[in-house]
């Protein structure tokens, strides 16, 4: 088939030859795969027919959403990383080793917080209505325990523990 003097479409053996785009307003359904040696666009790519699991686009295409149906399993054979802006790793998935790293990309145990303040190590512990616990190592490298009564209150340390073993309560 020819538009212009220009070859479009052509047929083969193994089937149809198209030169240049194709544009759908509907669905495109292929009873087996469809593969591209470039860009395949789109606002959502369904993996099952009948259920709406998809991977697609959100927030004009700056996010990638992954929508399930049901659950969204992850099974590498060896790491997941989630990377920030800075390109740093922000969690790391030891596949191999079953530990998960949030702010070091070398978990050490099955769960491990690394950062350079306490806020960006700490574990926080919060229910509505009630104090916030948290658990930091503050400047000096003590680990302390303490809480605050509101959101933007006042930390209050009940529990710390230093590096020469002292232990401190309500201090």
């Amino acid at each position: 088939l020819f538009h212009d003097n220009s070859l479009k479409l052509e047929t083969f053996a193994s089937g149809i030859g198209v030169i240049g785009n194709i544009t759908a307003s509907g669905h495109i359904t292929a009873s087996q795969n469809i593969s591209s040696s470039g860009y395949v666009y789109g606002n959502r790519y369904y993996i099952h027919g009948s259920k709406a699991t998809y991977v697609g686009l959100a927030d004009n295409g700056d996010d990638l959403l992954f929508e399930a149906a049901d659950d969204i399993r992850i099974r590498p054979t060896d790491d997941v990383l989630i990377y920030g802006n800075d390109d740093s790793i922000y969690v790391h998935m030891d596949g191999v080793n079953k530990r998960v790293g949030i702010g070091t990309s070398i978990p050490q145990q099955a769960l491990h917080l690394s950062g350079s303040t306490g806020a960006t190590s700490g574990i926080r512990q919060s229910r509505a209505g009630v104090r916030i616990w948290n658990q930091e190592i503050d400047s000096s490298g003590r680990l302390q325990w303490g809480h605050r009564e509101t959101e933007g209150g006042a930390r209050t340390t009940t529990f710390t523990l230093d590096d020469n073993g002292n232990v401190g309560i309500g201090t």
